[in-house]
């Protein structure tokens, strides 16, 4: 075999790889048939698209790597006795967990008859598996599903920033937990509630304490803006807008963009800093979408910046946020006019202060993902319950996402 090789060298690999056979005493018949294997996927690999690497490597991921060594505790009795048990077929980006196992998720719920984990050999007893949109894979689903069973899309990312292979998927589920107001399970990065009369004192002295300086009082001489960017180019085209914004207003950028670190490790904790030398923060997204707004708009406004939105449209920030809380880009007719206007603000300490007066009459509270998921885990699930007909023309399509 060596000799015939060596008369047809096709390359040093395979000459290497029919010596390598003779070490391991591998027949002429298997060397060739491994040979085959190995160029079939090499062939496969190279005409593959990103979205089939992505996929193949997922697939390798979730369902050998994590389960081997990232697997959950096993439940006991008690927790499996008359509890609706969700598996979370993927993980959350490199968080096998979510907010956790067992009844952990739960704990907090009016309806917490329900456990979690990530174990797939609780498949068949599951009432529910979790697909975190940007880990799943095309390559690695479930081998069997019950009738009762629900399939759960879950993502926070919006749909220019995941470009994945649906399949079979595409018309696999029956419920949806997303950033959009028509998911089944609405999945706001902070959830603002209006507070009651006795709670509207303690939450205005409690907001005083974490607020140093107060909010719309900063050190003269500063720049007015800040800007925590991290993706340097977007979809969204935010990165153009600011280069607009600055002919006119200093913006005082920090991240990886700028290689300026915020000096204070963490993400509200960088945000607590820049509250102390800012008025204004730039809560730019990377996509304009339906519905899309991230932790950045509510970090800001939490530690007593007045964010500047750019995503969704003001309606839908309207629907999120408090009243008279924030500005938004489509208020101004360009940067200018935006720059403008922030000036005048930091000059008019009544008019700025109209955008804080929310402060004593709501209050941030724990997003109710898992409680929402849980009552619908509860539900006696009939056979035929509705689906998604198409996962793809709901999320791509109906996002409505422009540049």
């Amino acid at each position: 075999m060596l000799d015939t090789c060596i008369r047809y060298p096709y390359s040093k690999f395979t000459l290497r790889f029919f010596q390598a056979c003779q070490v391991l005493k591998i027949t002429r018949k298997k060397s060739y048939i491994l040979l085959g294997v190995f160029v079939l996927l090499s062939v496969a690999y190279t005409f593959w698209s990103a979205k089939h690497h992505q996929a193949l490597v997922y697939y390798v991921r979730n369902r050998f790597i994590n389960q081997a060594l990232y697997r959950a505790p096993e439940l006991n009795a008690a927790e499996l006795n008359n509890t609706h048990l969700l598996l979370y077929w993927t993980p959350f980006f490199q968080n096998v967990a979510f907010d956790g196992f067992g009844r952990r998720p739960f704990a907090k719920c009016p309806v917490s008859n329900c456990v979690a984990t990530n174990d797939r050999r609780y498949l068949r007893r599951a009432d529910a598996v979790l697909f975190h949109g940007a880990d799943m894979s095309v390559l690695d689903l479930p081998a069997e599903r019950s009738p009762r069973q629900l399939y759960a899309y879950y993502v926070h990312e919006s749909p220019p920033q995941l470009d994945m292979l649906l399949g079979p998927l595409n018309s696999a589920f029956n419920i949806t937990l997303t950033y959009r107001r028509d998911s089944d399970v609405h999945m706001p990065y902070f959830r603002l509630v209006a507070c009651n009369e006795s709670e509207s004192l303690a939450v205005t002295q409690d907001r005083q304490s974490e607020l140093t300086p107060p909010p719309g009082v900063v050190p003269p001489g500063g720049p007015l803006v800040a800007w925590v960017v991290s993706h340097c180019s977007t979809d969204g085209r935010r990165e153009d807008y600011v280069a607009q914004l600055r002919r006119y207003i200093a913006v005082d950028e920090f991240g990886a963009c700028s290689g300026r670190p915020c000096p204070r490790p963490g993400a509200l904790q960088c945000y607590q800093h820049l509250a102390r030398s800012h008025l204004f923060y730039l809560a730019f997204e990377n996509s304009l979408c339906r519905d899309y707004v991230t932790e950045k708009f509510f970090n800001a406004l939490h530690v007593g910046l007045v964010p500047v939105a750019r995503g969704a449209t003001r309606a839908e920030y309207e629907a999120l946020a408090p009243p008279d809380s924030f500005l938004h880009v489509d208020d101004f007719a360009g940067p200018q006019e935006l720059a403008d206007h922030l000036r005048w603000l930091a000059s008019n300490g009544t008019a700025l202060a109209r955008y804080h007066r929310w402060r004593s009459q709501y209050r941030f509270a724990p997003r109710e993902r898992w409680c929402r998921l849980c009552e619908l885990m509860s539900r006696h699930m009939e056979p035929g319950t509705a689906v998604l007909p198409d996962l793809h023309s709901w999320w791509y399509e109906g996002a409505q996402c422009h540049s």
